[in-house]
């Protein structure tokens, strides 16, 4: 997406990659400037989270926008589904600052109802500032046909055309790598020859130029 949060020690994240790993976010912000209220840009992420290799994974969507106005007012964030009118409320929006001029905001945990998936189709994304006054954009939601009902041991078989990438943690569960494999890390083992902190792996599966994030089960190294 050519947008990258940097992470110390000369690492980077694309923002809405970052944001499948990360579902709160803690930044926050205090008082604003007065600018009209306009969203310059909008960026949506679903993530199917696994917790084992033979379950139907969960799956939660993130939705981030910038605005012409200061992030920092956001009060209110409502998500509709255009043709059937469901609707998703976060009063508590979340900010992620990726640079001292560029502030995101908007939630990393919308679910559907327990059971049920989030229709594809059209969104509108409603934003609304400390003020009231309100903006809004649409957005497009896919996904592969069939992918909420394929286990994690099936993904790589029933979806060949989907892009490996992993995700690699430290003992205390933070993220230091994001990214394809290194050629050197033939096994799991050798990414502790390039990360010496890691202790855990979690292999995922990206579609639709990185909006649909499939994250298998967290593994030992």
């Amino acid at each position: 997406m050519g947008r990258f949060l940097r992470m110390g020690r000369g690492m980077r994240f694309s923002l809405f990659s970052f944001l499948a790993f990360v579902p709160v976010c803690l930044s926050v912000f205090s008082s604003c400037k007065n600018v009209a209220l306009g969203i310059e840009n909008i960026q949506s992420t679903i993530v199917l989270d696994y917790k084992d290799e033979t379950s139907l994974p969960t799956m939660r969507l993130s939705v981030f926008v910038q605005t012409s106005a200061d992030e920092r007012r956001v009060e209110r964030v409502r998500l509709v589904h255009n043709q059937s009118g469901m609707e998703w409320i976060c009063d508590n929006p979340r900010k992620i600052a990726e640079d001292e001029r560029s502030v995101w905001a908007g939630y990393t945990n919308f679910v559907p109802a327990t059971g049920s998936t989030f229709p594809k189709g059209i969104y509108t994304f409603h934003y609304t500032d400390m003020a009231g006054d309100e903006s809004q954009a649409p957005f497009s939601l896919s996904y592969p046909e069939g992918l909420p009902t394929t286990t994690a041991d099936k993904i790589e078989e029933s979806f060949r055309n989907a892009e490996q990438i992993v995700g690699v943690y430290d003992r205390d569960g933070n993220l230091v790598y994001f990214g394809p494999r290194a050629e050197n890390w033939q096994q799991d083992s050798d990414i502790k020859n390039s990360y010496g902190l890691a202790e855990k792996i979690r292999v995922c599966y990206r579609f639709n130029g990185g909006s649909v994030i499939c994250m298998l089960p967290l593994k030992d190294l």
